[in-house]
């Protein structure tokens, strides 16, 4: 193997590495917010919505008003994890209840 592709397969390698998100839902209607971690962002909105994460399945996506926000990206899978519960323990939202995330 050559210098160039030994160093593409690693630079590969790191960047699958690196491709978590955090992201932000906030429903106006229940004064609630939720953080979350997915490497797919959008793929994990529409789990949302169909009410297949516990921690939202409660949220009515039809009805309430509800937005989604990527906070940050380029993250690794355990240093995502470990900053959105840090988030939920920081934020302060007047009127708003941070919801607990569940599986991270």
């Amino acid at each position: 193997m050559c210098f160039q592709t030994l160093f593409e397969a690693i630079q590969a390698s790191l960047k699958d590495s690196y491709d978590y998100s955090m992201y932000m839902l906030a429903n106006s209607t229940k004064m609630e917010i939720y953080f979350g971690v997915s490497r797919d962002v959008d793929n994990r909105y529409k789990e949302h919505k169909k009410g297949e994460v516990k921690s939202t399945a409660a949220w009515n996506f039809q009805d309430d008003e509800i937005k989604m926000k990527t906070i940050s990206s380029g993250h690794t899978q355990e240093e995502a994890s470990e900053k959105a519960p840090a988030l939920e323990q920081q934020t302060t939202i007047r009127g708003y209840t941070i919801i607990q995330t569940s599986d991270i």
